[in-house]
């Protein structure tokens, strides 16, 4: 690890004059991390305790962002302005005067930079427009690689003094929560297949045309906890802690007589981006929340249903009468492995959104992302929807006789045709559009 920090002296001129701060560290050092983010959180609860003013303006400051997450730097700023208040370091001096013999180091109040992604150290307050400010005050570190894990959040009590209690998905809206976490938009709002397409002839020569695959239309519904037995069963989609949904797509064609000859993919640094979208604050046109469900409370977030335009082409040169073409929806983690451990080679933490039971192929994936990703263990998972070929399909039609039987509608007056793709409850389906080239 190589951390750049100012001195003390420095960090204690006023804030016009100190220059920003920041660490440099890489994904292996997450214990280092969390340690650091745990300190700021201790004293965050210590400094919003003591100071009614300081607590209430950093709320109001919260609340005006879109997803209720403001950065220390931004805060800094702000509660100088206002207040003529140090946040930075009256969070320091907390604890040097209540955390004696602490290690918490003052570099990683405003920038922790993770790998080559630069990162924003910040509090974010869920449903921060309604939540109940008089419930106990409890502050939590996130966890920047992983958002699943349960975490400690501190607060101080009624003897004035630091204390903590486990923060989960179950008792999370039973506090007056803040979250110090790690911001960063690395590999956000970029469609690396239209970039770099990987595309290998066929193996064998195609009977029919053709066709461009694109993603018309993908209908969001609910990210159901501890409901559906299908997936994922146990936890959000997204981690509990985290305000927003990134939406992914990795796919892929193959010769079925030959399945580790893959002729064009989007996996890993191709995976095509869908959108971000929002979990917490209130759901309505223009502000699109995923509404989240957990079935151990019984609570749901204010979050809604909708269908969302995507129009992203998949493939443009697939044969449907000799190729099968794979694709599988994902909320993007990445850099986290399925047991919270740092993996780069992991797309998503959890499953993807698609399920359908009994696709599972036993023959390796060439390239294989990772165990935990959309690839379980460089196999084609349950999670992939799979459109089959069809070397003698019937029909009727010009083009139909080289689709697969019975998937594929014609859209009238067109040489296009689309078929509506259930998927598991969470994303209740998908509309795939093939078009003739």
């Amino acid at each position: 690890m190589t951390a750049f920090y100012a001195c003390k002296e420095e960090q204690n001129l006023p804030i016009q004059q100190r220059q920003d701060n920041y660490v440099q560290v890489s994904s292996t050092d997450g214990a280092l991390i969390q340690k650091q983010l745990t300190w700021i959180a201790k004293g965050l609860a210590g400094v919003a305790d003591q100071t009614t003013s300081v607590k209430s303006k950093i709320h109001d400051f919260v609340e005006l962002t879109e997803l209720y997450s403001e950065t220390n730097e931004n805060l800094n700023t702000d509660l100088f302005t206002t207040l003529g208040y140090d946040y930075g370091v009256e969070v320091d001096q907390w604890l040097q005067a209540n955390q004696p013999g602490n290690d918490y180091n003052q570099a990683y109040f405003f920038d922790i930079d993770i790998d080559d992604c630069p990162g924003k150290v910040g509090v974010r307050i869920p449903e921060a427009d309604v939540i109940d400010q008089t419930k106990l005050h409890v502050v939590t570190p996130s966890n920047p690689l992983d958002n699943a894990v349960a975490t400690l959040g501190y607060y101080i009590s009624s003897m004035g003094m630091i204390d903590s209690l486990t923060i989960t998905e179950d008792n999370m809206d039973s506090v007056y929560l803040w979250i110090v976490g790690v911001g960063n938009h690395c590999d956000e709002d970029t469609s690396y297949s239209e970039l770099k397409p990987k595309r290998k002839p066929p193996l064998t020569p195609p009977n029919g045309p053709s066709y461009t695959v694109r993603l018309s239309t993908i209908n969001i519904n609910t990210d159901e906890k501890n409901v559906s037995s299908n997936h994922p069963g146990d936890i959000y989609q997204e981690g509990h802690l985290a305000g927003k949904y990134q939406i992914r797509v990795s796919c892929g064609i193959y010769d079925p007589s030959d399945f580790s000859v893959w002729r064009e993919t989007k996996f890993g640094d191709d995976q095509i981006w869908i959108g971000n979208f929002k979990a917490w604050g209130k759901h309505k046109t223009g502000r699109n929340v995923v509404k989240r469900y957990n079935g151990n409370t019984g609570n749901s977030n204010r979050g809604g249903a909708w269908s969302e335009t995507v129009d992203k082409v998949l493939a443009d040169e697939y044969f449907p009468d000799l190729e099968n073409f794979v694709f599988v929806l994902y909320e993007f983690d990445w850099g986290v492995g399925t047991s919270g451990s740092p993996d780069n080679s992991v797309q998503a933490r959890n499953w993807g959104y698609t399920y359908a039971p009994g696709q599972s192929n036993p023959y390796p994936i060439n390239p294989a992302t990772s165990s935990g990703g959309p690839l379980l263990n460089g196999q084609l998972s349950d999670n992939w929807v799979v459109l089959e070929s069809d070397a003698a399909p019937s029909g009727s039609g010009p083009f139909a006789p080289m689709l697969p039987t019975g998937i594929w509608t014609q859209i009238p007056g067109t040489t296009s045709y689309s078929t509506m793709i259930p998927l598991d409850g969470e994303i209740s389906s998908a509309v795939i559009t093939l078009t003739e080239n």
